[in-house]
Parts: structure tokens; C-alpha cells; sequence
């Protein structure tokens, strides 16, 4: 059984992330996505959670690596089921991190996506298409 001081040490690594638990529509595998609560805890969040899992960066940086070459070709197969408008929208929604409006039009000229017909059709037509959980 765990100590009381690793059990706080678990959730002090995790008391930032709010975890997301999905099913890819085309597999049905289960997949699980972290998101931060606040934008700035980010790199602390990550310290905290290879702090508990007694990894190193590098480790972090290798099994990332890893994962990437197993999963290029998984990878190349989703990216073309999808239009290019539809990989800037996913790219700017990857860079800015959370998009709690992404019809605005600020957001949408910032990345050149288009109007915001384009940005509904496209929020509609990805997860449908996998691209998206």
C-alpha cells in the first residue's frame, strides 16, 4: 500500500491537470488527453509529474521521440483525411493552447483560416473525420 506522502505527492503532481478520457471514432481505443487548468502552470505541472515519476527531460524527450517514429505512418494517414484549412485550424489550436472562441474572427485571421462558416464547417467535419476526439 502507498504511503500517505507519495498518495500527496501524486496529487500535488496533478492538481493542475484535468484529465479528458475519449474513444478514437474510427479504432474505439481509449485515449486519454491532459489539459492545464492555468496556461503558467504548465512547466510546473510537468516538473511535478517527472519529479514523481523519477524522470528526466531526456527520458521525456526520448520516449516522445519513440512514440513519434511508431506512430508517423498512423500519423501521415489521419493528416491526409483532411483539408489544409482544416490543419491550420488544428496547428493555430495546437499553438495557442485552448480557443475558447474559435468563430472569432481575430483568431481565425491570425492563423488565415477563413471566415467563421469556414471555422463551424470545419469543427464539424473533424471529428467526424478522426482528426479529433
Amino acid at each position: 500500500m502507498p504511503s500517505d506522502s507519495l498518495i500527496k505527492k501524486f496529487f500535488t503532481a496533478l492538481k493542475n491537470v484535468r484529465p479528458l478520457l475519449s474513444y478514437d471514432p474510427i479504432t474505439g481505443s481509449p485515449q486519454i488527453t491532459f489539459s492545464f487548468l492555468a496556461g503558467s502552470e504548465k512547466a510546473t505541472t510537468l516538473k511535478s509529474i517527472f519529479d514523481f515519476l523519477e524522470i528526466t527531460l531526456d527520458d521525456a524527450k526520448s520516449a516522445a521521440t519513440s512514440i513519434l517514429r511508431f506512430e508517423i505512418t498512423n500519423f501521415i494517414e489521419r493528416r491526409n483525411l483532411i483539408t489544409d484549412k482544416q490543419w491550420r485550424f488544428l496547428v493555430a489550436v495546437a499553438k495557442e493552447g485552448s480557443v475558447k472562441q474559435p468563430t472569432a474572427s481575430a483568431f481565425l485571421m491570425k492563423y488565415g483560416i477563413g471566415n467563421s462558416a469556414t471555422a463551424k464547417k470545419i469543427l464539424t467535419a473533424a471529428p467526424q473525420q478522426g482528426a479529433v476526439a
